[in-house]
């Protein structure tokens, strides 16, 4: 509890302080490592990746991201291996790769749907880009008040509702 502790203190007290949130992110990277915490670890260094990319270190993000996707996938931990999926989703956005970012996107999505949104707070955040994403890029072939209503229907009883905020 330790860790999360750290990482939430990071997001209320640094969000917008990019070098001292990777730094701090690191330190709670290194309490989950000493603890034996591998998946933490794992979210810390997407979180550093994170960092990096809003700091404008993109291909250092980019790194973070695929290789914690690669530990991720030899290590099947699945929430893991979709959250580094979302993160270089959005770094190909960023980097305005959309097609790219729209086929992991939609893999993304098929995937956790097929899992029947296990992890529903991940497929939220993959549905909100996907929308983004359409809404961004004028894509008219695509229904975006359809995707709207299923968004809108995974955050139905107000959990997470305010993802889509």
């Amino acid at each position: 509890s330790k860790v999360i502790y750290l990482i939430l203190q990071e997001f209320s007290e640094h969000k917008d302080d990019y070098k001292t949130f990777a730094q701090n992110i690191y330190q709670a990277k290194l309490l989950a490592a000493e603890i034996n915490q591998y998946q933490l670890e794992m979210f810390c260094d997407l979180l550093i990746g994170y960092a990096y990319s809003k700091a404008g270190a993109k291909k250092k993000a980019e790194i973070i991201f695929n290789d914690v996707l690669e530990n991720s996938q030899k290590s099947a931990i699945f929430n893991t291996t979709v959250l580094a999926k979302y993160f270089i989703s959005q770094l190909k956005v960023e980097k305005s790769e959309i097609d790219e970012a729209l086929q992991l996107v939609n893999e993304c999505l098929a995937q956790l749907q097929k899992y029947n949104n296990r992890s529903k707070i991940i497929y939220v955040l993959f549905e909100k880009l996907f929308i983004e994403i359409v809404k961004s890029q004028k894509m008219e072939n695509i229904d975006v008040d359809s995707e709207e209503q299923k968004l809108a229907l995974a955050t139905s009883g107000g959990k997470l509702a305010r993802l889509i905020g």
